[in-house]
């Protein structure tokens, strides 16, 4: 309400989760209005309590790896549940309907306020084209296009265009949560079937 946006950092594959972990995580994100949010599996970093203790548990399984998706550690709870919820999550927050709802949430929590040294920007030729290329990739191009038309259209319906350029941003995050899902499912894909030749190959044996 005072002008921040806020980031939120989400851990699943804690020892303590239960089953309900997933949903409670959709719905504080939903209801909470976070649009940037990023959604990490438990990792154990070298150098940390974490590392030490889950190695003193002969828990670790690979070398740390900074992907969302990915962890160097074994976790408490059973891996395909926590692997469906997990994925269940990312489907819910990173789909163009979910972060269209929570930008709604965002904007209806939000409070008009002044900028002492607000930064001026004229229009010159080159954010002309920008302006363009942005419209055409994200308004026309994209196979979500829908959803620019319609927070477009939703600013100005509730009298709030003047947040249109953030408007603009959230719909580019859609696109960069749309890469990021497509990039997890099928490396999810690549990984069910490596598993599946690799129990072949032992029946085999």
């Amino acid at each position: 309400s005072n002008g921040f946006m806020i980031v939120g950092g989400f851990i699943l594959g804690l020892d303590s989760d239960t089953p309900e972990v997933f949903q409670n995580q959709i719905d504080f994100m939903n209801e909470s209005g976070m649009v940037l949010v990023s959604i990490n599996l438990l990792k154990a970093p070298l150098g940390t309590e974490l590392y030490e203790r889950i190695k003193s548990e002969n828990r670790l399984i690979s070398d740390l790896d900074f992907d969302e998706n990915r962890s160097n550690m074994t976790h408490m709870m059973d891996k395909d549940l926590l692997d469906a919820g997990y994925r269940r999550v990312l489907e819910n927050i990173y789909s163009a309907e979910g972060v269209f709802n929570r930008a709604k949430v965002y904007f209806q929590s939000k409070k008009p306020f002044k900028v002492k040294n607000g930064i001026k920007q004229k229009l010159t030729l080159s954010v002309v084209a920008m302006a363009a290329r942005v419209v055409y990739l994200l308004g026309i191009k994209d196979e979500n296009r829908r959803y620019f038309w319609k927070m477009l259209f939703w600013l100005f319906r509730n009298n709030m265009f003047r947040y249109a350029d953030l408007g603009v941003f959230f719909i580019a995050l859609m696109y960069q949560y749309k890469m990021m899902w497509k990039n997890f499912s099928a490396r999810t894909e690549e990984n069910n079937q490596f598993s599946a030749k690799v129990e072949q190959t032992e029946v085999t044996v």
